[in-house]
């Protein structure tokens, strides 16, 4: 059984009682690590004799109180009271399965992307996997060609490596559709640069027939004005003429007239 930090939450005891000597044989073995590791762990045990209510240490009959587990397994302390002869040996076992040496595995799948970029990324892990670069990601976003290698560990901290490499990284569509906006870009611009001369062109002409307008309506104006001040000075004239007429008219009348008074009285 674990607890939430993943420690085995158990510890081996073991009682042995002999009715015929009133004695209680007991033992515990500890661990020195409790959950799941990639390191050594090593068991010790510890053996008591109880007789008659008082207690001493067991004699351990081969080896010594520890043994170190380089890989999950089992093994056997065995031990007695020292007062008792080989016959009478007591044994209890250690049982370590909470170590883990084997690095984790993984693969690498590759997906290429509209533009031509390619997106390695991790799958199939061998078991849960804490990646340890790239940003925690299990993504690696290629816009060339190359490599790159993800490294993890799993829960008991083995490391584990694979390298993605990309060789097909491809951005001439890409570059293609920059092409292809630039030239219409290209062509936009020239429309509108078109369009912008037309309608300058256009405006200019306008303003020119405009100008031709009014340059014709003051030349009418003007034509008009001198014809009003021709006509004026032609009737000036006739005016001046009838009354020279009218005045030469009248002093011949009274020329006449005395003339005839004068030959009438003579």
């Amino acid at each position: 059984m674990l607890d939430k930090a993943k420690n085995i939450a158990y510890k081996s005891v073991k009682v042995d009682y002999e009715e015929e000597d009133n004695k209680i044989i007991t033992s515990d073995i500890s661990y020195d690590i409790t959950h799941l590791t990639n390191k050594d762990v090593v068991a010790t045990v510890k053996a008591y004799v109880f007789t008659n209510g008082q207690k001493k240490n067991a004699t351990i009959v081969s080896g010594g109180e520890t043994h170190t587990f380089n890989t999950n397994g089992k093994f056997t302390f065995q031990y007695k009271d020292s007062d008792d002869s080989d016959d009478y040996v007591t044994s209890h076992t250690a049982k370590v399965t909470w170590i883990d040496k084997v690095a984790p595995t993984a693969k690498v799948k590759y997906t290429t992307k509209e533009n031509g970029e390619v997106v390695a990324t991790l799958v199939n892990e061998s078991e849960k996997i804490i990646i340890t670069n790239n940003g925690f990601s299990r993504e690696r976003n290629f816009k060339k060609n190359g490599e790159f290698t993800f490294i993890f560990e799993d829960e008991a901290g083995n490391e584990g490596r694979v390298t993605a490499k990309v060789t097909s990284v491809n951005t001439s569509t890409k570059k293609s559709s920059n092409k292809k906006e630039s030239n219409n870009k290209a062509t936009l611009d020239e429309t509108n640069k078109t369009k912008d001369e037309d309608s300058k062109e256009t405006t200019n002409k306008k303003n020119k027939a405009k100008e031709a307008t009014n340059d014709n309506y003051k030349n009418r104006n003007n034509n008009t004005i001198e014809d009003n001040k021709s006509d004026s000075i032609t009737a000036i004239r006739i005016i001046i003429v009838i009354i020279i007429i009218i005045f030469s008219a009248v002093t011949a009348g009274v020329y006449l007239k005395k003339k005839k008074d004068s030959i009438t009285y003579n």
